[in-house]
């Protein structure tokens, strides 16, 4: 429930000032908090271009673990 009120409030956020790179990340950080990599991912890699270095650390983690579960479903 705390998620999707979270979700909803970085959208609103978003949407008032969408070439905000810190609320890009938060609403990324937040998709990737509820697992949707995927999407979190697009708003990560924008903030990152940004040049907002949490972002960029949040992506290096989020990669860091697709190549590591990729690695272990190949084993």
């Amino acid at each position: 429930h705390c998620a999707v009120r979270a979700l909803e409030a970085c959208i609103a956020a978003l949407e008032q000032d969408p070439a905000n790179a810190r609320l890009r990340f938060q609403l990324g950080r937040t998709l990737l908090a509820s697992g949707a990599e995927k999407e979190a991912r697009v708003y990560l890699e924008k903030a990152a271009l940004d040049g907002y270095a949490a972002s960029s650390a949040a992506l290096g983690d989020l990669l860091f673990l697709e190549e590591a579960t990729e690695k272990d479903a190949l084993e």
